[in-house]
């Protein structure tokens, strides 16, 4: 990182930073939990649709399509779902050890979410909002799903987006600034007076 292209006033575009490699960051598809989340995030995403199709199109032929189709996109949303999230949950991440240096700790992402407990309560809402939309559409013919599942999907996105933080801690006029930087680089700023 070039701290000086900040304060630059003659550069017409500063630039902070630059790609470690020629793949600009291209080298993250060979990660296959990066797949295996996309997947499941394509799979609850069909899931949601047809659970919206099927509450808002009122023919009778589209809904039992729909509720055939739920069972395909619904069954590798969950278990893709369920292995990122342990895999997730058991995962090292970063952390700022004893004289701010910073440390690998494991399961970090654990910790998080205990140390978050609104994140967990996110969680859970999420999963059960989910899980309770896909199971009154499957087992008892309801048209009604999308309700629970669509609230749900939200909170598991909202929840997943903060788990994966990773928290930066510095002084900035007098306030504690907490820096939570998401892994696709949108930043987010807490200021909280200390």
């Amino acid at each position: 990182m070039t701290k000086e292209n900040l304060i630059d006033s003659g550069a017409l575009t500063p630039i902070i930073s630059r790609w470690a490699n020629a793949s600009h960051g291209l080298d993250v598809l060979l990660n296959p939990w990066v797949l295996v989340f996309g997947l499941a995030v394509m799979f609850l995403a069909r899931t949601l649709g047809i659970l919206y199709v099927m509450n808002n199109v009122a023919d009778e032929d589209i809904r039992s399509r729909g509720s055939v189709r739920i069972i395909g996109t619904s069954v590798p949303f969950l278990v893709l779902f369920v292995a990122w999230l342990v895999h997730l949950l058991m995962k090292d991440g970063f952390a700022v050890g004893d004289g701010g240096a910073i440390v690998m700790e494991p399961f970090k992402y654990a910790h998080n979410l205990l140390d978050m407990p609104l994140l967990l309560v996110l969680l859970l809402i999420g999963i059960v909002g989910v899980l309770w939309g896909i199971g009154i559409t499957v087992f008892k013919n309801s048209n009604k799903g999308i309700w629970p599942a669509g609230v749900g999907g939200f909170a598991e996105f909202v929840d997943h987006s903060e788990l994966m933080l990773f928290r930066v801690y510095a002084q900035h006029d007098g306030r504690r600034v907490v820096a939570y930087t998401f892994c696709s680089g949108i930043y987010r700023i807490l200021l909280v007076l200390t």
